[in-house]
């Protein structure tokens, strides 16, 4: 395998234990047996079962080491319309940040209205978020 090859390998492994870890998640909390049932099926017995068992954070914490890794060792290898460096710094920060679990980032902004606001205005109630734009 080449170099290049070997960097972004890096980089998908550490993507792949945050898929892994979301499916352990569902697995392991109070999803509906339909949609156990269909996760199940496409992923087979063998590897449901090992997620079921699977350490949520430490699936977590081994794709946010790979990350790190990336972004020290390859920052500047270029991948995509980027570099590895620039996925691997947005991928981890969606890990440590905007997972489930984890508490929202605060974000600031004006409603329809034009009335400024901030999402911790609104914690401890249910709110619904519709990012939307025109590119």
């Amino acid at each position: 395998m080449t170099a290049p090859a070997l960097r972004s390998n890096r980089i998908m492994l550490a993507k792949l234990c945050v898929v892994n870890a979301e499916r352990a998640r569902q697995l392991q909390g109070k999803a509906d047996a339909k949609h156990t049932a269909a996760l199940e099926k496409r992923l087979g017995t063998g590897l449901t079962a090992k997620l079921r068992a699977a350490d949520v954070g430490a699936l977590e914490h081994e794709s946010e080491t790979l990350f790190e890794q990336v972004m020290a060792k390859f920052a500047d290898v270029k991948y995509g319309r980027g570099t590895l460096g620039d996925t691997a710094k947005g991928d981890l920060f969606e890990v440590r940040n905007l997972s489930v679990g984890k508490q929202a980032p605060d974000i600031e902004g004006e409603d329809v209205d034009g009335v400024k606001f901030k999402l911790s205005d609104y914690r401890g109630q249910v709110v619904f978020l519709d990012f939307w734009g025109f590119w």
